[in-house]
């Protein structure tokens, strides 16, 4: 199978949620499988970004309310400080209690 440069492009952009995704903001957690945590703040902080780029109507208090309120994502150490579904907490707590 043979795909153009601009089908495989298309490819990406649409699977990494970028392009016309209608997901609310944990689905777009659910479809990435977790979103980094960025600390430092130049202009917005790089995981309010990521998710606004998906969801135009993302509040950054919304990951409070996710992860406090709802308990839908938990924070890990990923391959670096996370925010991860709930779903995949599972996979996680076996390294977490080490």
């Amino acid at each position: 199978m043979k795909i153009s440069n601009s089908e495989a492009r298309e490819i990406v952009i649409r699977q990494q949620g970028l392009a016309g995704f209608n997901g609310s903001t944990i689905e777009i957690i659910n479809h990435l499988g977790y979103v980094q945590i960025d600390s430092i703040n130049v202009i917005e902080r790089a995981h309010h970004h990521t998710l606004w780029s998906r969801c135009p109507q993302f509040r950054p208090g919304e990951l409070e309310d996710l992860h406090a309120k709802k308990h839908v994502v938990f924070e890990y150490w990923a391959h670096a400080m996370s925010y991860l579904p709930m779903q995949d907490y599972r996979f996680a707590l076996p390294i977490m209690q080490r």
